[in-house]
């Protein structure tokens, strides 16, 4: 079973316990009774909306659009009314910390990381291992959810691929990211694959009722292929490939493989190699 964040009742909290962040916010907040009074109203807006995670832009504009019906005066800042929610309602908090920068989400009941990782970069898609998972090519359950924001869109360079270029890349380990975020019971790793224009990426509905957006199985075998890493070692891979007969379409994996271009099409020195193999393959039948 996915790991889900869920954001419980919270006990009721005396004076005696104030010395805590959380009872001491809820202290300050009793000097804003206008708040206090439109609680079952903020509450009830927040359970019709159409999000269960939401940016701090998203709270500023629950905000503005409703502060005439809650009848909210200026001074309730998108601060303090994101105070009041933490400590009066069911949403809570989490911080995704990455190398780079830290991302802040507001999540509202129970929430997969599937969901939550897929939330912070605007279309992008869970591949590799989560992709596995969700098309249930695993028996696993990764620890590590993978989603990929895919680059921009960028010329193709005009020199050659060569033999001689893989080889040289093939010396070196690959290159793993390391835009990770730990979080209880699960990490969250941001993948920045090439431009597709989400080639065979779909909706699909996971267990827990959420709708994310996945890479589909013909492209989910090919990415693992590639990238064995991000999906638990090429005897997973092995595995996932066992488990796909009868799922896939050969020509839909044929297709894909074909427009995602690999290998590249002015490899010439590949299909000489390529080409020779397949001499050698002959004069053995």
């Amino acid at each position: 079973m996915l790991y889900l964040y869920s954001t419980g009742d919270r006990p009721h909290i005396t004076r005696p316990q104030a010395r805590s962040s959380l009872a001491a916010l809820e202290w300050n907040l009793m000097r804003q009774p206008r708040l206090a009074i439109a609680q079952p109203d903020i509450v009830r807006l927040l359970d019709q909306h159409s999000l269960r995670i939401f940016r701090r832009s998203d709270l500023e504009k629950v905000l503005a659009d409703n502060r005439e019906y809650l009848r909210l005066t200026r001074s309730t800042t998108t601060s303090r009314f994101i105070d009041f929610l933490l400590a009066r309602t069911r949403l809570k908090m989490v911080k995704l910390k990455f190398p780079s920068r830290k991302e802040v989400r507001y999540i509202l009941g129970d929430v997969s990381p599937y969901a939550l990782a897929l939330s912070i970069r605007p279309r992008s898609y869970l591949t590799h291992y989560s992709a596995m998972h969700i098309h249930g090519l695993t028996e696993q359950i990764p620890k590590t959810v993978y989603v990929n924001a895919e680059q921009p869109q960028k010329r193709v360079p005009n020199a050659s691929l060569t033999q001689e270029r893989i080889d040289a890349a093939f010396r070196h380990p690959p290159r793993k990211s390391k835009n990770r975020a730990v979080l209880p019971g699960v990490t969250v790793c941001l993948l920045a694959g090439m431009h597709t224009g989400q080639l065979g990426v779909i909706q699909a509905k996971i267990p827990t009722g959420e709708t994310v957006s996945v890479t589909n199985i013909e492209r989910t075998l090919i990415d693992i292929v590639v990238r064995p890493f991000y999906a638990g070692g090429i005897y997973e891979v092995l595995e996932a490939y066992r488990r796909a007969r009868g799922s896939l379409s050969i020509n839909k994996l044929v297709a894909t493989l074909k427009k995602l271009d690999l290998p590249p099409k002015n490899c010439t020195k590949c299909s000489e190699s390529s080409s020779r193999q397949e001499g050698r393959k002959g004069a053995l039948v």
